[in-house]
Formats: structure tokens, C-alpha cells, sequence
């Protein structure tokens, strides 16, 4: 599974728990529920920006190395 399709499940996980939170008897378990939504979201949210962090980095990345080799051939 791809990291994108990890924190898609992360955050289908979270729609699930609040869910039972909705149903839930108690306002503790109903709370507790809440909190393991909160924080699939969160780690959802933090793989998404690493994500975005990592192809930026490749980005840039590969327009160095393209820029060089521009560079390079100018030279030859």
C-alpha cells in the first residue's frame, strides 16, 4: 500500500471511529472514540505533509541534476 493509501485508510479509520462515537452509550466511550479519530486524523495529516515534503525535495532534486547537465552539455 502506498503512503497515500495509508493515510487514506487512516482517515477512513477516523469517519469509522466517529461514527461509533455517534452511537456510542456512554459519554466517556463516546469521548475516547472521538480521541482515536482526532488522532488517525492527525497521523493522516502528517503523512500527507511528509509526502508533500518528499516530492518537493525530489523535485528540486531533479531540477538541479537537469539544470547541471544543461550546464554540462553547454560546456562540451
Amino acid at each position: 500500500m502506498s503512503s497515500s493509501g495509508s493515510a487514506d485508510q487512516l482517515r477512513r479509520e477516523a469517519a469509522k471511529a466517529r461514527k461509533l462515537a455517534d452511537n456510542a452509550f456512554g459519554e466517556a466511550d463516546k469521548q475516547r472514540l472521538l480521541d482515536v479519530a482526532a488522532s488517525l486524523d492527525r497521523e493522516a495529516a502528517a503523512m500527507e505533509t511528509a509526502l508533500t515534503v518528499r516530492a518537493a525535495k525530489a523535485s528540486a532534486s531533479l531540477s538541479a541534476r537537469t539544470t547541471r547537465s544543461i550546464t554540462a552539455s553547454r560546456l562540451d
